[in-house]
């Protein structure tokens, strides 16, 4: 039985203006991997919000421009309610997924949902019977819509502003292995995934699996990405990736970040602890208090909650009101209030990997790792097997990005005066980073030791 292993990578850069990469970090050559190309699928190309900045010169709008810019945009509207209800479809998907990744609350765990998804869906895409059948019932997708589904997903990400925003896939074969190449080529268009083949045990395929993920990753992801060898064994690898950099819409001075306690789990830590005052939507049920603040030009929702005193994190994940929060983008009148608040935040540099193979059958997937002659028949006639399912996600976030945005929550409230609170997150917290056009769940975590 050969090996097969399934990577996905994630990297989320949030506010990284001036930060340099960690010394220690190993160094990974730039490769030409595009000569090991057999199949070069055509991206599709995203069409974002029109802001009216790129439409305005020397403080003057040009409105005929981007009225038709956003007229253009506007016909998408109907994909991106599909999306939200498809959003929908993968809560229970995502939910268990935090519930089994980031667990009790005790150490530094992030990942990013979407990616999962998107690396799960198209391995089904290549898998048969059985095998399929199950990872289709932990996504809680059907086989029929799963195409469609997935290329409007990829699609309707888009994000305004200055935030720079990739989903990337790949596919990589040992030239040992006989290929169905229509049905490869068919798979490569249709999930937007470019098709390399190679000699495995070769430090040059190697090199070059290396630097596309690293590529991918904004270069973020190289102490993992090296550890990834295409070794003689390995018949394939699919590779999916996300990458994201942002920047808050209301900043944090850095003359206002000054070392302050963290109460860790492993014992009181001093940290850098941000600083910034502004109107932003709280949250306060009987579970967890948050906030709610928004990157780029309002795109994207940074969700931060901070579980009550006495309530545990799977608690707190177990609660409706997180479900309908986080997943839903739901909340009731009785739970949210604008406030002006004194929000104290850590900076963070977290990641982690995970081993899913040792997670995902007892979520029911358990085909592909077996002894399934026929579990990989669409693409090759011989006998394959998963051997190693690797996810790994890294966080960063500071002071840095640019200053204002001219739309955010404080539009809606106008100018009416608030109540001021403070909110510090002193402790163990989770935080989620979602699309605000369609609440897709692209990152979320749980910072215990900043």
């Amino acid at each position: 039985m050969k090996k097969i292993i399934i990577i996905m990578l994630c990297r989320l850069m949030v506010l990284l203006t001036g930060c340099s990469k960690p010394s220690e970090e190993p160094v990974i050559a730039d490769v030409d991997y595009d000569r090991y190309l057999m199949y070069k699928c055509e991206l599709p190309q995203p069409l974002y919000y029109p802001s009216r900045e790129d439409f305005t010169k020397d403080g003057v709008l040009d409105h005929e421009s981007w009225s038709i810019a956003l007229a253009e945009f506007t016909t998408r509207n109907q994909d991106i309610e599909a999306n939200i209800t498809f959003n929908r479809t993968l809560a229970p998907f995502y939910h268990t997924m935090v519930k089994t990744l980031l667990k009790d609350g005790k150490e530094n765990r992030v990942f990013s949902p979407v990616n999962l998804y998107f690396n799960l869906t198209a391995l089904a895409a290549i898998t048969q019977k059985d095998a399929k059948q199950e990872i289709m019932e932990l996504l809680g997708t059907d086989e029929e819509n799963a195409l469609t589904d997935y290329q409007r997903q990829w699609k309707d990400n888009q994000f305004t502003g200055k935030t720079v925003f990739n989903y990337a896939s790949s596919i990589w074969f040992s030239d040992q292995l006989k290929l169905k190449k229509q049905n490869l080529k068919d798979f490569s268009d249709d999930y937007y995934t470019p098709v390399f083949v190679g000699t495995t045990g070769t430090d040059e395929y190697t090199g070059a699996f290396q630097s596309w993920l690293n590529d991918n990753t904004g270069k973020m992801l190289t102490d993992y990405v090296s550890a990834l060898k295409l070794d003689k064994e390995i018949r394939m690898a699919l590779a999916s990736t996300i990458y994201y950099k942002g920047s808050w819409m209301t900043g944090y001075l850095p003359d206002n970040t000054r070392k302050e306690v963290f109460h860790s789990p492993e014992g009181d830590v001093n940290t850098d602890m941000m600083h910034k005052s502004v109107s932003m939507i709280c949250l306060d049920n009987p579970y967890f208090t948050g906030v709610f603040d928004f990157v780029g030009s309002g795109s994207e929702i940074a969700l931060f909650l901070l579980p009550k005193e006495g309530v545990s994190f799977q608690e707190m994940y177990d609660s409706e009101e997180f479900r309908r929060i986080v997943f839903d983008n739901q909340v009731n009148d009785d739970e949210v209030r604008a406030r002006m608040v004194d929000l104290t935040l850590p900076k963070f540099d977290v990641s982690a990997r995970f081993a899913l193979e040792e997670i995902l059958p007892s979520l029911g997937i358990k085909g592909i790792f077996g002894a399934q002659s026929d579990a990989f028949g669409t693409i090759s006639d011989e006998p394959l097997a998963i051997s190693a399912i690797e996810h790994a996600c890294r966080v960063r976030a500071d002071e840095n990005g640019i200053e204002a945005a001219a739309y955010t929550v404080e539009m809606a409230i106008g100018g009416a005066l608030q109540e001021h609170v403070k909110l510090t997150f002193d402790r163990p917290f989770f935080f989620a980073l979602k699309s605000g056009y369609d609440n897709t769940v692209l990152f979320t975590g749980v910072i215990a030791n900043p």
